[in-house]
């Protein structure tokens, strides 16, 4: 059983700041996937609509757990750190495919870590 309340996650909470930057990086994902899957690109459509379903769901996760619904959270959680670790060992082909630095090609797992323990650090907002 999933627990919802109509109030939202307070101002200071972690998990708030965690959400609000989920929404963020989901959108530039979504945005992403949008621009390779209607512009000229040579990337494959599986990952065009991989990129846009999963921007999609970032946003829709982050945005239900400010609402405080504890399954968005919970899946919220588990994707940021999912795509934490694909990001990491994929900083290497983001770096070859833009051409550039290696900490730019890790900055997207820097960010999805973030989103992770800002997440995982409001555990007690959203109860047992």
């Amino acid at each position: 059983m999933t627990q919802t309340s109509s109030e939202l996650l307070p101002g200071n909470s972690p998990a708030r700041i965690g959400a609000y930057l989920g929404l963020v990086a989901g959108l530039a994902m979504l945005g992403y996937g949008l621009k390779i899957l209607f512009g000229q690109s040579d990337t494959q459509v599986p990952f065009q609509v991989a990129l846009c379903l999963g921007g999609l769901l970032q946003m829709l996760t982050s945005f239900f757990a400010i609402k405080r619904q504890r399954a968005a959270w919970a899946f919220a959680l588990s994707l940021n750190g999912t795509l934490t670790v694909i990001f990491l060992f994929g900083a290497t082909r983001l770096r070859d495919a833009f051409d550039v630095h290696v900490f730019l090609g890790l900055l997207p797992a820097l960010v999805y870590a973030a989103v992770t323990i800002l997440l995982a650090a409001g555990t007690e907002e959203y109860g047992n």
